[in-house]
């Protein structure tokens, strides 16, 4: 534990806005000390043990089939967490209004898209977190609020997440979010933090999405636009599955963007009836101001699978990495399974796109989408362009 006096840190505005400033304590003291616990990952992974098992499977569709009693059905896909924890004390023995930890990519505390801002209770000294980037590194501080002008901060403190893919995320009341990056591609990287799947967030009694999930959504992942894939009243298709949501379930500060499409068979490329809302989505997918982007159907396995699958073969993720992060939504509760030959045979996705020209599983799902859907080369290569970061 490091022991760390500090004295009020004047350059942290920004938190002005936030909620608890408002609420000074009624003495302000003049010396905070800081202690923070060591963040040891030499032996952290992201993937609880029956995540690793089954990733780890030399055929993970057929322990699926071996073990069905427990996939499918329950919520398994929840990532390992990191515990910050921490002691303050003060010249004065007061409480402040609240705490803040703030964990940040490589140290950029003032790029709000690099950085994890979580308040605390004044009473809370400890926070499991869970949505880092896989192979990467973070600093983190905590601070100390008694009022504007009046924030302790501590010195920063670092840390790496090493971890493989997929990348399994945690939004509290949303099951099976994952991140689409994280992959090591021939050209480069397909960047994480910018795409995410997921299932619904809100059933017909309301939102799904609970309080701290909110926070999680937009404060960790930072989540600026989200999709949904599902049927509205006011598209074509006589049913309607988004309970005639207006604004994101999340809140007013995420656009709320529909793309209605069923999945009436295994294929929702050759679907005529999905054309309009594939093309929208693509488009979203080209605006750079609409990321980070979190998209979804029902509960986030066929038509946002498809989708997965489909912008993954685009950036250059390998067909057995695409099958997997597929499998792995039966580790989430979806009501069912799914099996690798659910979307493998002739007339699915996964053929369609391995039967289209190109020499590489890259060059055939561009090739695909383009016969198919009719979405622009142009538009492609913008997507592309956002979410590789190339050598």
């Amino acid at each position: 534990m490091k022991r760390v006096k500090l004295y009020i840190f004047p350059v942290l505005s920004i938190l002005a806005v936030t909620s608890c400033v408002n609420k000074p304590a009624p003495i302000v003291p003049n010396i905070v000390e800081f202690t923070l616990s060591d963040v040891d990952t030499s032996s952290f992974d992201i993937h609880t043990d029956w995540q690793k098992e089954f990733i780890e499977s030399s055929d993970p569709s057929q322990r699926v089939k071996d073990d069905s009693s427990h996939y499918g059905y329950f919520s398994n896909s929840k990532p390992n967490p990191i515990t910050i924890s921490f002691i303050e004390t003060n010249d004065k023995d007061v409480s402040p209004s609240c705490y803040y930890i703030e964990v940040s990519e490589n140290g950029e505390f003032s790029n709000a898209s690099k950085t994890m801002k979580i308040e605390l209770h004044a009473s809370t000294k400890s926070y499991d977190l869970y949505n880092f980037k896989i192979n990467t590194n973070y600093q983190y501080r905590v601070l100390a609020n008694y009022g504007k002008n009046h924030i302790f901060s501590s010195e920063p403190k670092s840390f790496i997440v090493n971890g493989t893919t997929p990348r399994n995320y945690f939004v509290d009341g949303v099951e099976n979010v994952r991140d689409l990056g994280g992959y090591t591609i021939s050209d480069g990287v397909y960047k994480q933090g910018l795409l995410y799947r997921c299932g619904r967030l809100n059933k017909s009694s309301g939102p799904t999405i609970t309080e701290s999930g909110k926070t999680q959504f937009i404060e960790e992942l930072h989540v600026k636009t989200e999709v949904d894939l599902r049927k509205t009243s006011d598209s074509e298709f006589a049913e309607m599955e988004n309970y005639d949501i207006h604004e994101s379930p999340a809140g007013a500060r995420v656009n709320y963007v529909t793309c209605p499409m069923e999945y009436a068979s295994s294929n929702i490329f050759t679907n005529s009836k999905n054309l309009t809302g594939l093309r929208r989505f693509f488009d979203v997918l080209s605006d750079r101001n609409n990321y980070p982007i979190a998209f979804h159907c029902s509960i986030g396995t066929d038509r946002t699978g498809a989708l997965s699958y489909a912008l993954g073969a685009l950036m250059g993720v390998s067909e057995e990495e695409l099958m997997l992060d597929y499998l792995f939504s039966n580790l989430a509760n979806i009501s069912g399974r799914r099996y690798k030959e659910e979307i493998s045979g002739e007339d699915f996705y996964v053929q369609g796109i391995k039967n289209a020209t190109g020499e590489t599983l890259s060059q055939k799902a561009e090739n695909y989408l383009i016969s198919t859907v009719g979405v622009s080369k142009t538009t492609l290569d913008t997507i592309r362009s956002i979410l590789v970061e190339s050598n």
